[in-house]
């Protein structure tokens, strides 16, 4: 009987173990999503206040029907948000670009970050999420 219960005692604990170990790993990819999902979400914000700027004439300090020439600071964003960080590039007449780096989400390489590249036109904004070392989805 005392071999039973030794035996059942190890077997609980082996099960314990492997259910917490996996428990742990959820909860990672979750953390992680939430990450990216923050990053997503700052990204469409920025792009609803670069739509704000492309609309604004430039006599009151917007862009008067163009994107050219704005800047983070033009629609009141930070470069950086909790470590990850924001850029504004590839600004034209009817498009800018709006790229998010999520530093605490890894692509599947585990040390390059994942970055979600926002493009806003004067009526939409569309974002990618980069989850793999060289780009795409």
């Amino acid at each position: 009987m005392g071999q039973q219960q030794l035996l059942l005692i190890v077997l609980s604990i082996i099960i314990v173990g492997i259910a917490v170990v996996i428990g742990l790993g959820l909860f990672s990819e979750g953390a992680d999503q939430a990450d990216i999902d923050q990053v997503v979400q700052d990204v469409v914000s920025m792009g609803a206040r670069a739509q704000q700027y492309y609309m604004k004439p430039t006599a009151l300090g917007g862009g008067g029907q163009s994107f050219v020439g704005i800047t983070i600071d033009d629609i009141g964003s930070a470069t950086n948000n909790n470590g990850d960080t924001y850029a504004v590039s590839g600004a034209s007449a009817s498009q800018v670009t709006i790229t998010g780096t999520c530093v605490t989400a890894k692509c599947d390489d585990g040390t390059t970050p994942v970055t979600v590249v926002g493009t806003v036109t004067p009526v939409n904004v569309t974002t990618v999420i980069n989850r793999t070392a060289g780009g795409g989805e």
